[in-house]
């Protein structure tokens, strides 16, 4: 797990917040649309791509692809 802050100041509107990691040879995490032809869509178990969270008006957070 890691911790990070993120300078954004939220309107209480639902949105999507995306995180990407790096590692120390620079390689990044692909995007969704990338990953999942060569997976099933469906798979969470060994998901690498960029991770998506929904956060909802009521500032409820889940992920947004379960």
């Amino acid at each position: 797990l890691t911790r990070f802050r993120l300078p954004w100041d939220w309107d209480g509107q639902a949105t999507q917040l995306m995180s990407r990691a790096y590692d120390s040879e620079g390689n990044q995490q692909p995007l969704r649309a990338d990953w999942k032809p060569q997976y099933h869509g469906s798979n969470i178990y060994h998901y690498n791509a960029i991770q998506t969270w929904q956060l909802s008006a009521a500032g409820e957070i889940s992920n947004a692809f379960v």
